[in-house]
């Protein structure tokens, strides 16, 4: 913590999807001397994808959507409604399962840079006709892997035009609430330092960031879907039972869904699924996240241990990042013989 000097830190351990760790260090809030708890809620940055996949699939497990349905164009989920310009053959390509895959062919940076955070101030219509019409897709659809916040944003879209409901709405009363999760406990980052949610932590920028560029961020709507959940490091883990293809807490996605979201795809060279990554030193998956300000990362292990941890510092505490993930794994090999008792339910 003092490397990167990140004032607070939290980790949240559970094995068989029971909670058996859950500690919490330092200041979230160091102007008023506030301590983090377990309970604290932390900015989770992309790992806010996982859930949206996991959405996308509870849709797909509805007969709502499928994986092969095209985006854009007509008989497409989106329609024609977007863009002022004649549709390309690359764009009437796109289907879901490339936005859950990052592999659209535009929209990220090694084709057209990344464009969520442009033209601010744009209302969804006009925001999503430029993305179309000026910048993608530049490559065919399914043949690179080009990490896009983009496709997240529109896959927000999607569950918000499916379901007839606000993306976080659905989130919430398809994952949240049967986690056993109050409406208290997650949300939405909000725009303003003055809008900060109870048992929300403060966050800090990173070295080349002024100290209101934690807060004085993009519409929060715009990010919601591709990096805007906060919630705690349990509460995290809590949910995630609902869709991590485990046996002691009954899912909320089909085994089959559980088994195409962490698919590998050949785009990325089998390094990345629909929503998730590819565990590299280790055998599961992962997500990091990085939100102005904050950053975290969830890892779920094939032999049911599952971390997640987070702090409110930016991004020039990334080597201490590698550290705390280190210290996380450390964490899991000094406990031979695990606590018998479930945090869950206390």
């Amino acid at each position: 913590m003092r490397a990167g000097q990140i004032p607070a830190l939290t980790f949240a351990l559970s094995r068989n999807e029971q909670l058996k760790r859950a500690v919490a260090f330092g200041y979230a809030n160091p102007f008023t001397k506030e301590a983090a708890t377990v309970a604290t809620k932390f900015r989770i940055g992309s790992v806010s994808k996982v859930i949206t996949a996991a959405a996308t699939f509870s849709l797909i497990d509805q007969g709502l959507l499928s994986l092969n349905a095209t985006v854009f164009g007509p008989g497409s989920i989106l329609g024609t409604e977007y863009g002022t310009k004649p549709y390309s053959e690359k764009l009437l390509k796109v289907r879901l399962v490339n936005l859950l895959e990052h592999s659209s062919g535009g929209w990220g940076a090694q084709t057209t840079g990344d464009t969520l955070f442009m033209y601010e101030g744009y209302n969804q219509s006009a925001f999503i006709g430029i993305e179309i019409d000026k910048y993608g897709p530049v490559v065919e659809p399914g043949t690179i892997f080009d990490y896009a916040n983009f496709g997240y944003y529109l896959l927000g879209v999607i569950i918000s035009k499916v379901t007839g409901k606000p993306y976080d709405q659905y989130v919430k009363e398809k994952f949240w609430r049967p986690a056993g999760i109050a409406e208290d406990r997650v949300g939405i980052e909000k725009r303003w330092f003055s809008e900060r949610q109870p048992n929300e932590a403060v966050f800090f920028p990173d070295a080349s960031q002024s100290t209101t560029d934690s807060y004085d961020l993009i519409d929060p709507g715009r990010v919601a879907s591709a990096g805007g959940w906060i919630v705690s490091p349990s509460d995290m883990l809590r949910v995630a039972r609902l869709f991590n293809g485990f046996n002691a807490t009954k899912d909320v996605l089909t085994s089959a869904s559980v088994a195409e979201m962490c698919r590998p795809s050949k785009a990325s060279g089998e390094a990345y699924c629909r929503g998730i990554a590819v565990g590299t030193d280790f055998l599961g998956v992962w997500h990091s996240g990085y939100y102005p300000g904050g950053s975290a990362m969830y890892q779920r292990q094939n032999n049911g241990i599952e971390l997640m941890y987070m702090h409110n510092k930016g991004p020039d505490a990334s080597t201490a990042t590698e550290l705390i993930g280190g210290l996380g794994r450390m964490f899991i090999d000094l406990t031979p013989n695990w606590p018998q008792h479930d945090l869950f339910s206390t």
